[in-house]
């Protein structure tokens, strides 16, 4: 980790983005020198009577001399920085953090953001000096940040939006998910299955885990993880085994009792 200190910054410029958000840039060599993707800066905010704390804001972009933050304003101190100006000086603290770890050759980098959670991953991106895929995701299409400055280094870009303005409706997570499960299908990791049917039938079974898992029970959260990957990725029948006749009589179980849930969600709509 890069040493960290204390440094005076010179506001270059502020500039809108979009109709929410705003990008600060800052002139400050010594920690613009050293920043690397993923880590952030801790901002003393000027002008803000009564604040104690600094605000941390992952880096955006840094040339060595300039650095850019990219922020929302949702608060007190994001509100009073929207008035900072060229030549205004701000203190700042870093950089802190770790930072991204680098990613293995031959692997295929993929970033998944949610509105002004691009910010470090942009930087990321730029850094790396190979393509990958980007995953962004927003309340709206006004909230999909910077997809064309990731087209520009050559990288996938995949849109989600709770509305669906922009790129498929939904969360950007579900994009990743059933784009993960077409991949795998295509490269031979997976059989070929309906990918949303899959990414539901998976979520579904991990998000029932905290229904029924106990911590300090006899199987450990590791041990856990391993048996429901392991359940999940082998299925029941044996390696090898086409399908059985017991596997048709689960198949029709399961949908015997879809369709009794069907008609009682129906049966409690019922005025």
């Amino acid at each position: 980790m890069a040493q960290m200190k204390i440094e005076q910054a010179r506001v270059v410029r502020q500039t809108a983005v979009g109709s929410s958000y705003c990008l600060l840039e800052l002139c400050a060599p010594s920690t613009a020198e050293k920043v690397r993707p993923g880590q952030f800066v801790h901002v003393k905010i000027p002008r803000l009577d009564g604040a104690v704390l600094r605000r941390p804001f992952s880096v955006f972009r840094s040339d060595g001399v300039n650095l850019s933050i990219l922020f929302k304003p949702v608060g007190r101190g994001t509100d009073a920085m929207t008035a900072l100006r060229e030549g205004d000086e701000v203190s700042l603290l870093g950089p802190l953090g770790n930072g991204f770890p680098p990613c293995a050759p031959g692997m295929v980098p993929i970033v998944v953001a949610g509105g002004y959670g691009v910010a470090p991953l942009l930087f990321f991106a730029s850094r790396l000096g190979r393509a990958g895929v980007a995953f962004l995701g927003g309340a709206t299409a006004a909230d999909i940040l910077f997809p064309e400055e990731f087209q520009s280094l050559g990288w996938e870009v995949r849109v989600a939006t709770g509305d669906g303005s922009r790129g498929v409706k939904g969360l950007v997570t579900d994009a990743f998910d059933v784009w993960l499960i077409e991949k795998g299908s295509r490269q031979g990791c997976f059989r070929p299955v309906d990918p949303k049917m899959a990414v539901m039938a998976l979520l579904g079974s991990i998000n029932w885990i905290a229904r029924w898992y106990r911590p300090g029970g006899p199987a450990g959260a590791e041990e856990v993880t391993r048996k429901f990957i392991d359940l999940f990725m082998g299925g029941l029948l044996p390696r090898g085994r086409a399908q059985t006749g017991a596997h048709r009589t689960a198949s029709g179980v399961a949908a015997s009792r879809l369709r009794i849930a069907g008609g009682s969600r129906a049966a409690r709509r019922e005025p």
